[in-house]
């Protein structure tokens, strides 16, 4: 059952920005692949006043210190 909710919701960009939105406020962090989604979605051209919400709420967050954007590891990097 949570796989055919999975699925049906892959076309709906308004519950996967809610779920990075919420993910971000607990962690606390950002994560690049999430950060990518993020400008998709805010480049979308038919946002709703829902997801605009939510795009505002995450930027709240952000320039608050609450979220912290995570940047991508150098692959050159080795693990310590």
């Amino acid at each position: 059952m949570l796989l055919d909710s999975t699925i049906s919701s892959r076309n709906r960009p308004d519950i996967n920005l809610e779920f990075c939105v919420r993910n971000a406020l607990a962690t606390g962090e950002l994560s690049p692949a999430t950060s990518a989604y993020v400008r998709q979605v805010r480049d979308m051209s038919n946002l709703t006043r829902r997801d605009r919400t939510l795009l505002a709420i995450l930027q709240d967050a952000i320039q608050e210190g609450c979220v912290q954007p995570i940047e991508p590891q150098s692959s050159t990097q080795s693990a310590v």
